[in-house]
């Protein structure tokens, strides 16, 4: 698959993502069943996660790929990039992320 097709891949899942979200703000406004709406950001965020998969999967190949170019600050940067996910990811996991949201 090529940088290209790969670019076209992920702009299609975030235009998903997008109309997956005016659609959860248009339930809000229309005071929908709050289950329905829990189910509908259930699938943004699995949407999310697929998403992210496919950039750090790219990010991966071409930091990857860059090391077979004998450039060592690429792993250093890679590695940093994939702890600060996978922190990430942990956090989400854990507390949902809302601890530090505020009234917005």
């Amino acid at each position: 698959m090529t940088i290209e097709q790969e670019n076209q891949k992920i702009i299609n899942r975030l235009k998903k993502i997008e109309g997956q979200i005016r659609g959860i703000q248009k339930m809000v406004l229309e005071s929908r069943d709050c289950s329905d709406i829990l189910i509908q950001m259930s699938a943004v965020k699995s949407a999310l996660k697929k998403t992210n998969f496919l950039i750090l999967k790219r990010y991966a190949d071409k930091c990857l790929n860059d090391l077979e170019k004998k450039n060592p600050e690429t792993m250093d940067i890679f590695v940093d990039t994939m702890n600060e996910f996978l922190a990430e990811s942990e956090y989400e996991e854990t507390s949902g992320g809302a601890d530090n949201e505020k009234d917005t």
